[in-house]
């Protein structure tokens, strides 16, 4: 018998499908809400201007703490570069990033988070501590351990790295 065959009844295959469906519409709900809650605590932080996307972008950018091609964003994020191309205009609009030439290649564009980005840069922080805290509240870091790491194993079994396509 094959590694990967399945071996259980029908009716245990059937729960285990249903649970997986489940995790799976738990997955969106889960980023929906996180998505509400930042939008919500960017409004008390004074945040405008700003998507909860656009934040991760930024955020990201902040931790990188060099200037940055879109198309490594794209990756990162797992989203095509079209998509990326529209975060990225969007949030240099808004003044919270800058374009410049890439030195190495001149066709391509380093995204950097402006000064104003940077005064806000604390309150990105407190949002994103606050919505962690609220997300992972009576959860013991051993199980965030493991959800992490249970979440990873399905990011790979999708190979997300594989984002060419439009979204």
């Amino acid at each position: 018998m094959a590694k990967n065959t399945p071996t259980k009844s029908p009716s245990a295959s059937l729960a285990l499908r249903r649970l997986q469906a489940e995790i799976h519409l738990n997955s969106a709900r889960v980023l929906r809400g996180m998505e509400r809650r930042v939008h919500t605590l960017f409004l008390e932080e004074g945040i405008e201007n700003l998507t909860p996307a656009q934040g991760n972008v930024l955020m990201l950018l902040f931790h990188r703490k060099e200037p940055t091609r879109a198309k490594a964003l794209a990756q990162e994020f797992s989203v095509s570069e079209v998509t990326m191309g529209r975060f990225v205009h969007s949030l240099e609009a808004s003044g919270w990033i800058r374009r410049e030439r890439d030195p190495a290649d001149a066709r391509a564009w380093l995204v950097s988070p402006t000064p104003q980005a940077y005064t806000t840069l604390g309150s990105l922080i407190t949002v994103s501590n606050r919505m962690m805290d609220e997300a992972f509240r009576d959860f013991e870091p051993e199980e965030i351990e493991v959800f992490h790491a249970q979440t990873r194993r399905v990011v790979s079994n999708l190979s997300m790295d594989d984002v060419d396509s439009e979204d």
